[in-house]
């Protein structure tokens, strides 16, 4: 019997050069442009809110501080 050799890295430029082909001519292709035009909305978006989410955090720990100290004085 005689055996096949491969070599790894023949094997894996050979699978790259396949995909990159596929995925040129893939209609995909065309929609991952818009998408990308749109990743910086998506960002600031996100970031707004986690900066709402982080405000609000402190008010609300200003708030439970408030209270905190509102219930120490009763306590006296």
């Amino acid at each position: 019997m005689e055996t096949i050799r491969i070599e790894t890295s023949s094997l894996f430029d050979l699978m790259k050069a396949t995909l990159n082909t596929v995925y040129q001519n893939s209609p995909l292709q065309e929609g991952v442009k818009e998408v990308g035009e749109n990743i910086y909305v998506v960002l600031v978006v996100t970031m707004l809110v986690w900066l709402g989410l982080f405000a609000y955090m402190m008010m609300m720990n200003k708030r439970v501080k408030e209270v905190e100290e509102q219930l120490e004085r009763l306590k006296k």
